[in-house]
């Protein structure tokens, strides 16, 4: 496992599932999951061969908030289907959770039980002020 990992699993993982919710990462860790977001979506465009592994951070977010919902087992039971769109609605809070930080765009956070359902909810918020 890469340092980066180690360190990953370190801050992030070994301490507390809700620390893998986009909006409890540090800066740095947002930013490291949310490049190697751009390569998982540069694999699935063809951008980059599938055959290149992806051993990330983001692969171990995506399996421990799984692992997590399905009550800590030793194994995840899912579709290949089902864990793509696992990948792709973690994606999805990430980038919202950059929007919330670097603009007056403020996205509402995922949850630990919603953070891949395709049917969730989100309300976003303009915190500026009203342009006439």
């Amino acid at each position: 496992m890469g340092d980066y990992l180690t360190q990953f699993v370190k801050e992030v993982v070994q301490k507390d599932v809700k620390g893998l919710l986009p909006q409890n990462l540090s800066d740095k860790w947002l930013e490291i999951l949310s490049d190697e977001a751009q390569e998982f979506i540069n694999i699935q465009e063809g951008v980059l061969p599938e055959e290149k592994a992806i051993t990330s951070a983001l692969f171990i977010a995506v399996l421990t908030i799984l692992q997590h919902q399905q009550g800590n087992k030793r194994s995840v039971e899912i579709t290949p289907e089902e864990l793509i769109r696992a990948f792709q609605n973690y994606i999805i809070a990430l980038s919202a959770e950059e929007i919330s930080r670097k603009t007056e765009i403020k996205v509402e956070p995922p949850t630990l039980k919603n953070i891949f359902r395709d049917d969730r909810q989100v309300k976003v918020h303009y915190t500026g002020a009203a342009k006439e």
